[in-house]
């Protein structure tokens, strides 16, 4: 159970790091205003954590999905090899 447990921590983190680094570029980029509005906030980091929070489940559901669906780094592949006879 703690390899799952890794496995899952590993893969959320990953994605809320993209997410956050996505919302971080769509406040750079400005795009439709954002980034103006959170300079203009009083509520900047309440605002800036709504769409990571979202956005963070969504890649690290995805993250998870595409690691588990291309085989890699799934915690059976710690298993020894098997002997050839």
């Amino acid at each position: 159970m703690a390899d799952l447990m890794r496995f899952l921590l590993r893969h959320s983190i990953v994605g809320f790091s993209a997410a956050a680094l996505f919302v971080a570029g769509l406040c750079l980029l400005d795009l439709n205003g954002f980034g103006g509005l959170l300079s203009r906030s009083d509520l900047a980091p309440a605002i800036y954590l709504l769409p990571v929070a979202a956005l963070g489940l969504t890649f690290s559901s995805a993250q998870m999905g595409i690691v588990l669906m291309l085989g890699w780094d799934t915690p059976d592949d710690r298993r020894p090899p098997q002997r050839r006879t």
